[in-house]
């Protein structure tokens, strides 16, 4: 596996660039396929893989433009997102800036609107939580479904101790 000199997390994890974006987006499509609040935000959906498709789509944009986007490895079995707090917020601007934005318009209207009030409220807590401190932000953590429970969360949590130790404070909701 090579390794990247921009991986300011943990070196033995593989940074995410555009070449690997259809790979991650898989990942984190199975990573989160029986999970009950992304089954409930989809279940009405026309066309649900398109509509999840569309969703973690954007966040993997916007991480690659705005923070970084790591693998457990090249094999891209787990997949996680950090931002810093500058770049918390996923604004529409930003959205727009690194090419997400019409992602997230190709979903239905009704998960839009389900994933508003999610959003809503982890952003809300976020910024009660985390006011007046710098941290890095992880907006998103997938493991590919066959790997659940076989130990692979285990490199993020090792990332997790790296960040510590930078003396920046982690934000995971």
């Amino acid at each position: 596996m090579k390794k990247n000199k921009q991986n300011f997390i943990n070196p033995s994890l593989y940074l995410i660039t555009e070449k690997d974006i259809p790979k991650a987006l898989e990942c984190l499509k199975d990573a989160f396929k029986n999970d009950p609040l992304w089954l409930e935000v989809f279940k009405n959906s026309p066309d649900p893989d398109k509509s999840r498709s569309a969703f973690f789509m954007c966040p993997l944009l916007y991480g690659i433009k705005y923070g970084k986007v790591y693998a457990t490895s090249d094999k891209l079995e787990g997949i996680a997102i950090w931002l810093s707090d500058k770049y918390a917020n996923m604004t529409i601007w930003r959205m727009f800036r690194c090419g997400a934005l019409p992602y997230g318009m190709k979903m239905d209207k009704q998960a839009m609107k389900k994933l508003a009030i999610v959003s809503k409220q982890i952003g809300h807590d976020r910024k009660k939580l985390m006011r007046g401190k710098s941290y890095i932000y992880l907006m998103i953590i997938g493991i590919s479904s066959s790997l659940h429970g076989k130990g692979h969360y285990c490199c993020w949590r090792s990332a997790g101790r790296c960040i510590e130790r930078t003396g920046w404070s982690s934000h995971r909701i």
